[in-house]
């Protein structure tokens, strides 16, 4: 099964690409950060495709228009940059069973015009600042159909099936400008109403309820001028029922235009700090290094404290470290430490290889404050883990382990691992935990 792992909402005014906008683009440094910073966290979210969805891409009324060559390409000859050049293989697998959704919907669906297969410029601009930190991402290339906007809702929940279908990670972007009659320089010339529709776009946005987009009527966009709206609501039913977190990342309008740039953050649909853990482990053992928290993870609120992450492959277990109290700024920090350090320090374990990586679960204990007590009446091995210590030397168990039955057992396997004799003087301390397994 795949998954849809984030959403990103970009505009695309060729003027913020340097070999073209030159000084001027810096009227727009805003909007041209904020590419740069979708394109650091798509990379950072290493997925296998990009779907992208353009409004500049061979349009008809009621016709979704699929990009089908082997190799996606284009240029900015346009704008006076001809050696900027991209290329991206195409996911032809995934942008086939995508015609095959349309069609199943009652929507004509199928490949460009001969000679019209080239990347558009709504296309081409976020893509300039992915090209050069995820160049070998696999590219779905959609335009957006004047269908109505409650069809392109269905189109958008549509692709999220296909997306489920196929194996690998997948992110969704919508390129799209919003009110190009902001004004009286405006390319589309002013108009009043624009700056209250860019205003209504951007609360919908921030506000997680995307489902309002399908609600704008067609004299709200034709007095705005805009051409992203059908991107934006096709991404929205493509995130229908999911648990999403909104950031905008910047909106401005220096030439008439209204630039907005955001994501729409996907919280994982299992035990997040589970999902956490998997992602750091994954991420250490395949590409050597960990991402940064993605924002979902930022946005946790519980407090620092003191984890273990324990995995287990075919049952058995495969590595498990922990920390008693926090020693990071942040659960979602204390995690992905203990995380890694299991699969790769634990001194009774070999580290992990790749190939082991899809049979391991994983089980993350987030530790309650220890409180000393006076003996085994004061245990549940069920409830409580136990801390043991001596001098420098200290042992922990966890609760709630299997062949672990009374507090007598619990306290003399803690000893063990502490080197500790059941015949020298030993503090003993209980702490509950709140494990996350996975669903």
């Amino acid at each position: 099964m795949g998954t849809l792992i984030s959403a990103y909402i970009v505009p695309h005014p060729p003027i913020v690409v340097p070999e073209v906008g030159g000084a001027e683009g810096s009227g727009a440094c805003r909007t041209r950060e904020s590419l740069e910073e979708v394109a650091r966290r798509i990379a950072a979210d290493r997925p296998d495709t990009l779907i992208l969805t353009s409004p500049h891409a061979p349009f008809y009324r009621d016709y979704l228009c699929v990009s089908l060559g082997d190799t996606l390409e284009g240029d900015f000859s346009r704008f006076g940059a001809p050696q900027v050049h991209l290329s991206f293989k195409n996911n032809l697998h995934m942008a086939r069973n995508i015609i095959r959704g349309a069609e199943d919907m009652g929507v004509a669906a199928g490949g460009p015009p001969a000679g019209q297969e080239v990347l558009d410029h709504g296309a081409l601009v976020p893509l300039y600042f992915l090209a050069r930190t995820l160049p070998r991402v696999r590219l779905v290339h959609l335009s957006t159909p004047a269908l109505p906007l409650n069809r392109l809702h269905s189109l958008g929940r549509m692709i999220r099936q296909v997306v489920e279908h196929h194996p690998g990670r997948t992110v969704l972007m919508a390129s799209g400008d919003l009110s190009h009659r902001l004004t009286p320089d405006a390319p589309a010339g002013y108009r009043p109403e624009a700056a209250a529709f860019d205003d209504k776009i951007r609360r919908i946005l921030a506000s997680g309820n995307l489902r309002e987009l399908t609600g704008l009527s067609e004299s709200e966009l034709e007095k705005a001028g805009e051409c992203g709206t059908r991107s934006l609501v096709m991404l929205a039913g493509a995130l229908d029922g999911l648990d999403v977190l909104p950031e905008i990342f910047s909106y401005e309008g220096p030439f008439g235009v209204g630039y907005l740039t955001g994501a729409m953050n996907i919280r994982p649909a299992g035990d997040p700090l589970v999902q956490l853990a998997r992602d750091a482990l994954e991420a250490r053992v395949l590409e050597g290094s960990v991402p940064d928290l993605p924002a979902w993870a930022r946005e946790l609120p519980d407090p620092p404290a003191g984890v273990f992450v324990c995995l287990k492959k075919q049952g058995r277990l495969r590595g498990c470290i922990g920390t008693l109290g926090p020693t990071r700024e942040s659960l979602a920090e204390e995690i992905r430490e203990n995380a890694v350090s299991a699969g790769l320090r634990d001194p009774r374990f070999s580290p992990v290889r790749p190939e082991e990586l899809p049979e391991l679960t994983y089980t993350v204990d987030v530790l309650g404050s220890p409180e000393s007590v006076e003996g085994p009446g004061d245990l549940d091995p069920g409830l409580y883990g136990v801390i043991v210590s001596s001098g420098g030397r200290r042992g922990v168990l966890l609760p709630d382990l299997e062949g672990v039955d009374t507090p007598e057992m619990q306290i003399r396997i803690a000893l063990e691992k502490a080197g500790i004799s059941p015949d020298e003087p030993y503090r003993l301390e209980r702490f509950q935990v709140i494990r996350h397994r996975p669903d």
